[in-house]
């Protein structure tokens, strides 16, 4: 499986199985290291406005 695929897996868990508060900043973390730009640049997004991502 491609990291891409890998990462957009993991995501797709913490959204379904609503645990955001508790996975997604650890998510995030791994993917801004990741050598990926259009991931990486989404959890940027996220990371700046994760309050909001997580009540939603």
């Amino acid at each position: 499986m491609s990291d891409t695929a890998s990462h957009v897996r993991e995501f797709a868990k913490i959204m379904d199985r609503l645990d955001g508060a508790r996975r997604l900043p650890g998510w995030i973390g791994r993917v801004e290291h990741a050598e990926l730009p259009v991931i990486r640049n989404f959890a940027c997004n996220l990371r700046t406005d994760l309050g909001t991502v997580v009540q939603g």
